[in-house]
């Protein structure tokens, strides 16, 4: 318990959450306006050993806090050291359903150690289907023959659209109200580990590289370093506090657009 605070009944209130860890920070598709920023990111992978190094650093109990693990990106079937991520983030995270997100795309390409990895691992593979010349039917046939979980994560190739989650640069957006209008607040199953930091939502998380990419000076330092996270309760305090960086989300302006290729133009996320 954190002294001078309420007790809060995670059980009841918070439960376990899922929890997303970028495995590459590109992608092999780059959606138009994507909410992780991964078509203005240079190539950019999660490496092993510092992976290993941070999970390893975070208390036990911490880390059985996550009840779901996700593996994205980005594209992580792009990260060479993807068999060995996955054999780590099942012995850092012992009782949580691992989930690895990909586009499929790199599917018929993965080697013997990835199927591997993935079936000692208990590893469900969601994929995302898009409107691209791509034949799904086959990875999912290829999964299949590897006696390997999966599930349709998400699909975008129906209407082809997905949902645009605008920026406001001028930062006039109002903290607190959008910060309990946000949907990110009533579920709390998007948020990002970012070595040992997490993040509440993936905007938070990777907004430096939209700011990099477009020499802009918007950065979110709201974390909580789960390293030094000694009680859950801690991790209930982060998630219910009013996020500043709440005023740069123009949760007004969401809206579904067609899915189409970035043609990295700041008005994707405006």
């Amino acid at each position: 318990m954190i002294e001078g605070k309420p007790t809060i009944h995670l059980n009841t209130f918070l439960g376990k959450r899922a929890a997303e860890i970028h495995v590459s920070n590109h992608c092999n598709l780059n959606c138009i306006g994507c909410s992780h920023f991964s078509p203005l990111v240079k190539e950019s992978f999660l490496e092993a050993n510092q992976y290993r190094e941070d999970m390893m650093s975070i208390p036990s109990n911490i880390r059985a806090y996550f009840s779901e693990i996700r593996l994205l990106g980005g594209e992580p079937l792009l990260n060479h050291e993807i068999s060995e991520i996955i054999q780590i983030t099942r012995e850092t995270f012992k009782q949580a359903s691992v989930v690895l997100v990909t586009n499929g795309i790199c599917i018929p390409n993965m080697n013997d150690s990835f199927w591997e990895s993935c079936s000692e691992n208990r590893v469900t593979i969601g994929i995302t289907e898009y409107p691209i010349q791509f034949d799904y039917s086959k990875i999912k046939s290829i999964i299949k023959n590897h006696d390997v979980n999966w599930f349709v994560y998400a699909d975008r190739c129906g209407k082809g659209q997905f949902q645009k989650r605008p920026l406001s640069l001028k930062s006039q957006e109002k903290s607190n109200k959008n910060f309990f209008d946000c949907v990110f607040t009533k579920e709390w199953s998007c948020m990002q580990i970012v070595g040992t930091k997490l993040y509440y939502c993936p905007t938070c998380a990777y907004v430096r590289y939209f700011s990099e990419f477009f020499g802009l000076d918007i950065r979110c330092d709201e974390y909580l370093d789960l390293k030094k996270v000694k009680d859950i309760e801690e991790i209930a305090f982060f998630l219910l506090a009013v996020k500043e960086f709440c005023k740069y989300c123009a949760l007004d302006r969401i809206e579904n657009v067609d899915w189409e290729p970035s043609r990295q133009k700041m008005t994707e996320w405006m």
